[in-house]
Protein backbone atom coordinates (compact mmCIF):
# COMPACT_ATOMS: atom_id res chain seq x y z
CA UNK A 1 0.00 0.00 0.00
CA UNK A 2 1.38 3.44 -1.07
CA UNK A 3 1.99 6.35 1.60
CA UNK A 4 -1.09 7.87 2.66
CA UNK A 5 -3.40 5.14 1.18
CA UNK A 6 -6.35 3.85 4.12
CA UNK A 7 -7.51 0.58 4.16
CA UNK A 8 -11.48 0.85 5.42
CA UNK A 9 -12.66 -1.40 7.46
CA UNK A 10 -16.39 -1.57 9.54
CA UNK A 11 -15.58 -3.01 12.96
CA UNK A 12 -18.76 -4.43 14.83
CA UNK A 13 -19.07 -5.54 18.51
CA UNK A 14 -21.44 -5.79 21.08
CA UNK A 15 -21.45 -7.30 24.59
CA UNK A 16 -23.07 -10.61 25.45
CA UNK A 17 -26.94 -9.56 26.68
CA UNK A 18 -29.01 -12.56 25.89
CA UNK A 19 -31.56 -12.61 28.11
CA UNK A 20 -30.39 -9.94 30.47
CA UNK A 21 -33.92 -8.19 30.03
CA UNK A 22 -35.09 -4.91 28.60
CA UNK A 23 -34.61 -1.17 27.99
CA UNK A 24 -32.12 0.00 28.46
CA UNK A 25 -28.99 -2.53 29.53
CA UNK A 26 -30.75 -5.50 28.13
CA UNK A 27 -31.40 -7.03 24.73
CA UNK A 28 -32.64 -4.16 23.01
CA UNK A 29 -29.38 -2.65 22.78
CA UNK A 30 -28.93 -5.41 20.23
CA UNK A 31 -32.38 -5.19 18.50
CA UNK A 32 -31.87 -1.48 18.18
CA UNK A 33 -28.42 -3.02 16.64
CA UNK A 34 -30.17 -5.01 14.00
CA UNK A 35 -32.63 -2.67 12.82
CA UNK A 36 -30.49 0.49 12.37
CA UNK A 37 -27.29 -1.07 11.32
CA UNK A 38 -27.22 -4.67 10.56
CA UNK A 39 -30.67 -5.06 8.28
CA UNK A 40 -29.82 -1.64 6.85
CA UNK A 41 -25.97 -2.24 6.17
CA UNK A 42 -27.21 -5.76 4.44
CA UNK A 43 -30.06 -3.72 2.52
CA UNK A 44 -27.30 -1.75 1.40
CA UNK A 45 -24.95 -4.47 0.18
CA UNK A 46 -27.85 -6.64 -1.52
CA UNK A 47 -29.25 -3.78 -3.58
CA UNK A 48 -25.65 -3.16 -5.08
CA UNK A 49 -25.59 -6.75 -5.73
CA UNK A 50 -28.87 -6.96 -7.47
CA UNK A 51 -27.36 -3.71 -9.22
CA UNK A 52 -24.77 -5.67 -10.57
CA UNK A 53 -21.84 -4.06 -8.29
CA UNK A 54 -19.02 -6.39 -7.76
CA UNK A 55 -17.97 -4.42 -4.56
CA UNK A 56 -15.30 -5.08 -2.00
CA UNK A 57 -16.03 -4.21 1.54
CA UNK A 58 -14.06 -6.07 4.83
CA UNK A 59 -16.28 -5.91 8.11
CA UNK A 60 -15.10 -6.93 11.63
CA UNK A 61 -17.10 -9.14 13.56
CA UNK A 62 -16.86 -10.46 17.32
CA UNK A 63 -17.46 -13.62 17.97
CA UNK A 64 -19.58 -13.19 21.14
CA UNK A 65 -21.68 -10.38 18.56
CA UNK A 66 -22.19 -13.24 15.71
CA UNK A 67 -23.13 -16.05 18.61
CA UNK A 68 -25.67 -13.70 19.26
CA UNK A 69 -27.53 -12.65 15.44
CA UNK A 70 -27.45 -16.12 14.98
CA UNK A 71 -29.23 -17.21 17.92
CA UNK A 72 -32.81 -18.64 17.43
CA UNK A 73 -33.85 -16.92 20.78
CA UNK A 74 -32.43 -13.22 19.96
CA UNK A 75 -33.81 -12.90 16.24
CA UNK A 76 -37.10 -14.23 17.43
CA UNK A 77 -36.83 -11.16 20.06
CA UNK A 78 -35.72 -9.34 17.76
CA UNK A 79 -39.49 -9.92 15.56
CA UNK A 80 -40.85 -9.05 19.53
CA UNK A 81 -39.25 -5.64 19.14
CA UNK A 82 -39.68 -4.70 16.02
CA UNK A 83 -43.45 -5.43 15.46
CA UNK A 84 -43.73 -3.37 18.92
CA UNK A 85 -42.01 -0.64 16.88
CA UNK A 86 -44.82 -0.88 14.65
CA UNK A 87 -47.62 -1.27 16.78
CA UNK A 88 -46.40 2.24 18.45
CA UNK A 89 -46.03 3.93 15.40
CA UNK A 90 -49.36 2.91 14.09
CA UNK A 91 -50.68 4.54 17.34
CA UNK A 92 -49.30 7.46 17.23
CA UNK A 93 -50.67 8.31 13.66
CA UNK A 94 -54.35 7.73 14.85
CA UNK A 95 -53.35 10.05 18.26
CA UNK A 96 -51.77 12.62 16.26
CA UNK A 97 -54.86 12.78 13.85
CA UNK A 98 -56.88 13.10 16.55
CA UNK A 99 -55.14 15.60 17.77
CA UNK A 100 -54.67 17.77 13.89
CA UNK A 101 -50.56 17.18 13.81
CA UNK A 102 -50.05 16.87 10.63
CA UNK A 103 -46.28 17.04 11.15
CA UNK A 104 -45.98 14.80 14.01
CA UNK A 105 -48.65 12.47 12.05
CA UNK A 106 -45.89 12.19 9.45
CA UNK A 107 -42.94 11.69 11.30
CA UNK A 108 -45.29 8.90 13.12
CA UNK A 109 -45.97 6.95 9.30
CA UNK A 110 -42.91 7.32 8.43
CA UNK A 111 -41.39 5.34 11.04
CA UNK A 112 -44.37 3.09 10.62
CA UNK A 113 -43.35 2.18 7.04
CA UNK A 114 -39.56 1.93 7.89
CA UNK A 115 -40.29 -0.51 10.62
CA UNK A 116 -42.55 -2.77 8.67
CA UNK A 117 -39.69 -2.34 5.21
CA UNK A 118 -37.46 -3.77 8.07
CA UNK A 119 -39.24 -6.53 8.95
CA UNK A 120 -40.10 -7.54 5.43
CA UNK A 121 -36.66 -7.14 4.21
CA UNK A 122 -35.76 -9.61 7.42
CA UNK A 123 -38.35 -11.83 7.03
CA UNK A 124 -38.91 -11.95 2.84
CA UNK A 125 -35.13 -10.82 1.83
CA UNK A 126 -33.40 -12.50 4.29
CA UNK A 127 -34.91 -15.01 5.50
CA UNK A 128 -35.04 -14.13 9.04
CA UNK A 129 -31.37 -14.49 9.69
CA UNK A 130 -28.15 -12.26 9.94
CA UNK A 131 -25.13 -14.05 9.56
CA UNK A 132 -26.28 -16.67 7.08
CA UNK A 133 -25.90 -13.59 4.51
CA UNK A 134 -23.42 -12.39 5.05
CA UNK A 135 -22.27 -15.87 4.65
CA UNK A 136 -23.49 -15.49 1.05
CA UNK A 137 -21.78 -12.11 0.24
CA UNK A 138 -18.02 -13.95 1.78
CA UNK A 139 -18.79 -16.93 -0.03
CA UNK A 140 -19.57 -14.89 -3.32
CA UNK A 141 -15.99 -13.04 -2.47
CA UNK A 142 -17.89 -9.54 -1.94
CA UNK A 143 -16.99 -9.32 1.86
CA UNK A 144 -13.86 -10.03 4.01
CA UNK A 145 -15.64 -10.84 7.62
CA UNK A 146 -12.74 -10.76 9.88
CA UNK A 147 -12.72 -12.58 13.95
CA UNK A 148 -11.70 -11.39 16.76
CA UNK A 149 -10.98 -12.26 20.38
CA UNK A 150 -13.47 -14.57 21.71
CA UNK A 151 -14.94 -11.84 24.22
CA UNK A 152 -13.46 -8.38 22.86
CA UNK A 153 -10.90 -9.13 25.51
CA UNK A 154 -8.17 -6.84 25.44
CA UNK A 155 -5.13 -8.96 24.94
CA UNK A 156 -1.97 -6.86 26.24
CA UNK A 157 -3.54 -6.99 29.84
CA UNK A 158 -4.51 -10.76 29.84
CA UNK A 159 -1.70 -12.08 32.32
CA UNK A 160 -1.55 -15.76 31.35
CA UNK A 161 -0.35 -16.41 27.55
CA UNK A 162 -3.23 -19.20 28.10
CA UNK A 163 -6.10 -16.61 28.24
CA UNK A 164 -5.13 -15.13 25.03
CA UNK A 165 -4.40 -18.03 23.03
CA UNK A 166 -7.53 -19.12 24.65
CA UNK A 167 -9.60 -16.07 23.34
CA UNK A 168 -8.10 -16.44 20.10
CA UNK A 169 -9.02 -20.12 19.62
CA UNK A 170 -12.38 -19.64 20.85
CA UNK A 171 -12.61 -16.66 17.97
CA UNK A 172 -11.15 -19.08 15.29
CA UNK A 173 -13.87 -21.82 16.31
CA UNK A 174 -16.93 -19.86 16.38
CA UNK A 175 -15.91 -18.10 13.35
CA UNK A 176 -15.66 -21.74 11.67
CA UNK A 177 -18.66 -22.75 12.42
CA UNK A 178 -20.87 -19.85 11.18
CA UNK A 179 -18.53 -19.12 7.68
CA UNK A 180 -17.57 -22.34 6.96
CA UNK A 181 -13.73 -21.74 6.68
CA UNK A 182 -10.86 -20.50 8.67
CA UNK A 183 -10.39 -16.81 8.79
CA UNK A 184 -7.77 -14.86 7.04
CA UNK A 185 -7.36 -11.79 8.73
CA UNK A 186 -8.57 -10.55 12.74
CA UNK A 187 -9.20 -7.70 14.32
CA UNK A 188 -7.10 -7.01 17.63
CA UNK A 189 -9.69 -5.87 20.09
CA UNK A 190 -8.74 -1.91 20.23
CA UNK A 191 -6.17 -2.83 18.35
CA UNK A 192 -4.14 -3.95 21.63
CA UNK A 193 -1.12 -4.93 20.37
CA UNK A 194 2.05 -6.90 22.48
CA UNK A 195 5.38 -7.45 21.33
CA UNK A 196 7.48 -10.24 22.04
CA UNK A 197 8.50 -9.29 26.00
CA UNK A 198 10.85 -11.26 28.45
CA UNK A 199 9.09 -11.99 31.65
CA UNK A 200 10.52 -12.93 34.69
CA UNK A 201 9.27 -15.14 37.97
CA UNK A 202 11.72 -16.43 40.82
CA UNK A 203 14.80 -14.91 39.92
CA UNK A 204 14.09 -16.62 36.07
CA UNK A 205 13.22 -14.65 32.79
CA UNK A 206 11.68 -16.01 29.99
CA UNK A 207 10.26 -14.73 26.46
CA UNK A 208 6.51 -14.21 26.40
CA UNK A 209 5.88 -14.96 22.32
CA UNK A 210 3.90 -11.51 20.78
CA UNK A 211 0.60 -11.72 19.46
CA UNK A 212 1.69 -12.42 16.21
CA UNK A 213 2.77 -15.93 16.79
CA UNK A 214 -0.64 -16.62 18.72
CA UNK A 215 -2.04 -15.94 15.73
CA UNK A 216 0.21 -17.65 13.25
CA UNK A 217 -0.38 -20.78 15.25
CA UNK A 218 -4.05 -20.53 14.45
CA UNK A 219 -3.40 -19.60 10.79
CA UNK A 220 -4.35 -16.11 11.07
CA UNK A 221 -1.55 -13.78 8.60
CA UNK A 222 -2.90 -10.43 8.88
CA UNK A 223 -4.00 -8.06 11.98
CA UNK A 224 -4.33 -4.41 12.33
CA UNK A 225 -2.25 -2.69 14.85
CA UNK A 226 -3.31 1.09 14.01
CA UNK A 227 -6.52 2.45 13.25
CA UNK A 228 -8.14 6.03 13.27
CA UNK A 229 -11.68 6.00 14.06
CA UNK A 230 -14.44 8.21 11.97
CA UNK A 231 -17.05 10.16 14.14
CA UNK A 232 -16.25 8.47 17.19
CA UNK A 233 -17.51 5.12 16.61
CA UNK A 234 -15.80 1.53 16.15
Amino acid sequence: MSKGAFTFVLHSHLPYCRKAGRWPHGEEWLHEGISETYLPLLNALYDLKDEGCHFKLTLGMTPVLVEQLDDELILKHFRVYIEDKIKRATADIIRFGKEANGHLAYLARFYQEHYQSLLQSFDERFGGKIIAPLKYLQDEGNLEILTSAATHAYLPLLERDSSIHGQLKTGVASYKRHFGRLPRAIWLPECGYRPAIYAGTGGRSYLKPGIEQFLAGLGIGLFFAETHTIEGGE
